[in-house]
């Protein structure tokens, strides 16, 4: 509660907020006092019931904010994903003759409408990839005081068979690499350290150390890796021996015909590879996953796999 009280002429405004009393001067009127006291009140019972004044911005102005925030924090390329995914939520805005909606105004019934509607041009799997995006960029203004609630929160995402990760066999490991065509050593070096692939093409020849036969995988000033975190992953003579082969023409250990680090394009050139020689559904990410599962068919544990404390070259043998 608020209360008013007069001194010297003066009237004065006296409450307690967040366990501090506060005294304020109003005027000479008491008429203003009173308003000034309700107008307090009013507030105090707001912040008591969580009812904190919000912003409220545009979802056009919330989401520069937003992205200039995830800029920071993630990857170049989940930077240009999350440009994208919500671009298609404004340009669903703008189809309705409504850009301008601010944040409180974009219901669940609004968002199950978009989720209808790009369910008909796109995946069901990229249309929750698009969901998860804007319930990340609710949840941030929630933080920021810009919204109160998530309309997100209650819409059901789309419901699909789970398809299992892609490993390849000893059989098509040999293959791969007998008709490699140039990307050999980037094939091998993925398959014998489970990099992933903004990990392989942002190696630089700093980051091996021949010595102690092991590659370093950090941050640096143009490359952020996934976790934000260092590791260290042990290499054996046989990858070594590949390396040391490698042109040293510039600070990027793999470079294309070009001379130029890899981009990445390069999945889709390991793709166009393994379907020629009849291997189906070989991405670079599947390569990663046929690391960590022929260690664990050879009986390492899960969680030194994870932590990457353990000889991989002496267990993965193909």
């Amino acid at each position: 509660m608020a209360s008013i009280y007069k001194r010297e002429k003066v009237w004065y405004l006296s409450y307690r907020a967040r366990g501090r009393r506060v005294r304020k001067s109003v005027g000479k009127s008491k008429k203003l006092a009173v308003l000034a006291q309700k107008e307090v009140e009013v507030q105090l019972a707001k912040n008591k019931l969580g009812w904190e004044e919000i912003r409220d911005p545009t979802f056009l102005e919330f989401k520069e904010e937003y992205l200039g925030y995830r800029k920071g924090n993630v990857q170049p390329t989940t930077y240009v994903r999350y440009k994208e995914n919500t671009q298609h939520f404004i340009d669903f805005l703008s189809g309705r003759g409504s850009p301008s909606l601010r944040l409180s105004q974009i219901s669940f019934q609004l968002i199950e409408e978009y989720k209808q509607e790009r369910g008909k041009a796109v995946k069901p799997s990229t249309v929750n990839i698009e969901l998860k995006v804007l319930r990340a960029l609710y949840n941030f203004a929630i933080q920021c005081k810009c919204a109160r609630e998530n309309p997100l929160s209650k819409v059901d995402f789309f419901r699909g068979v789970e398809k299992k990760p892609r490993f390849l066999q000893k059989e098509e490991i040999k293959e791969l690499l007998d008709n490699s065509n140039g990307l050999y050593p980037v094939l091998y070096t993925f398959l014998k350290t489970g990099l992933r692939k903004s990990e392989l093409i942002n190696l630089r020849w700093e980051d091996i150390d021949f010595e102690r036969k092991y590659i370093r995988v950090e941050s640096k000033e143009d490359w952020r890796t996934k976790t934000g975190n260092t590791r260290e992953i042990p290499i054996g003579d046989d990858l070594v021996e590949i390396l040391n082969k490698l042109p040293r023409t510039s600070d990027y250990v793999f470079l294309n015909s070009n001379g130029r680090k890899y981009g990445f394009h390069l999945t889709e050139r390991v793709k166009r590879l393994a379907r020629g020689i009849g291997i189906s559904d070989v991405t670079v990410h599947a390569l990663r996953h046929t690391f960590i599962s022929h260690l664990v068919m050879n009986g390492v544990d899960l969680v030194s796999v994870v932590e990457f404390r353990i000889l991989v070259y002496r267990v993965l043998v193909f």
